[in-house]
């Protein structure tokens, strides 16, 4: 197939792995690929911000012989790469035909329509979108949940709270009283209105912390007492804390 065709890609690469070489090496069949890499905040919008950043995952995808150029994604939207290149085709895995990732496919497929009204056969799908299964086995989601089992420093802790701060306005706090109520807000995540919303760290505080165990909140817990709870909380999660009381 002649390579003039041109085969649009979005995607993060903050941990790349065997789905998104099959991704890739499905779309080279299809023309000449262009990755649009999704910037930072891009991702910190829809998600956690990502371990890698920018520059360091496009010096990843450089390398890569499957890929003839890379453009950035500043948004979640497609709707400006794609207006500006008018791909003959845009690949993805299938993973996004439901939850928070939906509604993009959908502006994708109107997309579509409006470049080729002609194709027009399903309104919830197009001839020039091609989605790959996705993979089960091996997933940039089951990789950053092993990562996370390693634990993490407080050194790193501080540098995602620096990164947090600078793509994401604002942050979502939550007030967390105990390592079990840590966990819990840690790996809530809720769909609303097609978009993906997680906590970005906990908040400690002397009242919670005094309601906790019966006492009225004068200082009675003491502030040895205040801190194992912290630890506690560090042993078993990842997020940032705020700790605040008198």
């Amino acid at each position: 197939m002649s390579k003039e065709k041109i085969v649009y890609v979005a995607m993060a690469a903050d941990l790349l792995h065997a789905g998104h070489i099959n991704i890739l090496k499905e779309a080279s069949k299809l023309g000449s690929v262009v990755v649009g890499l999704l910037s930072d905040k891009a991702i910190a919008s829809m998600e956690e911000a990502p371990f890698l950043d920018y520059e360091q995952r496009k010096a990843v995808l450089q390398n890569l012989t499957l890929i003839d150029s890379i453009i950035p994604q500043n948004t979640p939207s497609y709707r400006q790469n794609i207006e500006d290149l008018r791909p003959d085709y845009v690949v993805h895995g299938d993973d996004w035909q439901s939850g928070y990732l939906k509604c993009y496919r959908q502006e994708v497929i109107d997309l579509l329509y409006k470049l080729y009204p002609q194709e027009k056969m399903d309104k919830n799908a197009h001839p020039r979108l091609i989605e790959i299964p996705y993979s089960q086995e091996i997933n940039a989601l089951g990789i950053k949940k092993a990562l996370k089992n390693l634990g993490i420093t407080t050194a790193n802790r501080q540098g995602r709270l620096k990164k947090l701060l600078s793509l994401k306005s604002p942050l979502r706090i939550l007030e967390t009283h105990s390592a079990l109520s840590a966990l819990i807000a840690q790996n809530t995540c809720i769909d609303i209105e097609g978009q993906k919303v997680e906590f970005d760290g906990f908040w400690s505080s002397s009242l919670t912390d005094s309601t906790l165990r019966g006492k009225p909140d004068i200082e009675a817990v003491e502030l040895s007492v205040r801190i194992q709870g912290i630890n506690e909380i560090f042993e078993v999660t990842l997020m940032m804390q705020i700790r605040a009381g008198k």
